[in-house]
């Protein structure tokens, strides 16, 4: 159950500053973000059970980056799963050597005891490690994190969350993928195909690209025929910006459409063929059995 931030869970403001500097990559949060839809959907759910997982990436002196993320789970006395813990590690060293692991995550507004706890008993398998917590209460996501905090009180130790900075990083893989994956869920509440969604933005470029150069077309035109007045600056820039454009009359370009065109028909055909050739084969093999059937139930003369 939740509490509220308190003295002995956070680190109230002001009496410490954070030194890491966090850098979170878009591949952790769309992990959390399946793990919580694949608990939600199942008997867990049901069950109430935490969604929390390990965080994996690099620690450069003070900056940590956090790159990849498994789940974890409780045991029946709840407590963490060490044995899936284990597997997973070894399983994670084999493919990222490079990584370490730096924290974990779990789904909750805010620190509260049993968050703690848990902390505490991964502390046992991962040095200071980072708090990464994701809110799902409002329909705008938050995103906090939190570094080990290690205090004395009353001449006993004390450990506390202590909140720190954190921002969003990604690299030229990682956008093509958070781009995919986003148009895939626009594509799942939509009734176009994902073809007809990529050759509609593809349309509509080459339109307005048709569009601008027809405005130029027009522009010069009225210009030849001393309708309209244009300074010799302008002239070169339409002069260097149609340089620019491919040339449609070309050969090679001809010939590479014909056979981009042919290529597209090759597979399309293959395509049907397959389809086709399964179906001669699901009727034959139905065919073979209403065969076999009536002659087992035709009485011999």
């Amino acid at each position: 159950m939740e509490i509220d931030e308190s003295d002995d869970i956070c680190v109230p403001e002001g009496d410490a500053t954070a030194t890491l500097q966090v850098l979170l990559h878009p591949l952790v949060v769309l992990n959390i973000s399946d793990h919580l839809m694949r608990t939600r959907v199942s008997e867990e759910a049901l069950l109430h059970e935490p969604v929390f997982g390990v965080i994996y990436g690099k620690q450069i002196n003070r900056q940590v980056e956090l790159l990849n993320s498994y789940a974890l789970r409780l045991t029946s006395r709840g407590t963490i799963d060490i044995d899936l813990f284990n597997r997973q590690k070894a399983s994670f060293a084999r493919n990222f050597e490079q990584y370490e692991i730096l924290g974990w995550y779990a789904i909750a507004s805010s620190p509260s005891q049993q968050l703690l706890d848990m902390h505490n008993e991964l502390r046992e398998l991962v040095e200071s490690p980072i708090l990464l917590l994701i809110s799902t209460e409002t329909e705008d996501v938050e995103i906090k994190a939190y570094e080990t905090h290690y205090a004395v009180k009353n001449d006993k130790a004390l450990v506390r969350f202590l909140k720190t900075s954190h921002r969003i990083v990604s690299d030229e893989a990682e956008r093509i993928g958070v781009d995919h994956v986003a148009q895939s869920s626009v594509q799942q509440i939509s009734d176009r195909s994902q073809v007809e969604t990529q050759l509609t933005s593809h349309y509509d470029a080459i339109s307005m690209l048709s569009e601008r150069l027809e405005y130029i077309h027009n522009f010069l035109i009225a210009v030849k025929e001393g309708k309209l007045s244009a300074s010799r600056k302008l002239i070169r820039e339409i002069s260097s910006l149609c340089s620019q454009l491919p040339i449609s009359n070309s050969g090679d370009l001809s010939n590479a459409l014909i056979q981009e065109m042919v290529d597209c028909k090759l597979v399309a055909g293959l395509s049907n063929a397959t389809k086709a050739a399964h179906t001669i084969i699901q009727v034959s093999i139905f065919t073979s059995h209403d065969t076999l059937y009536y002659i087992r139930e035709t009485p011999s003369v």
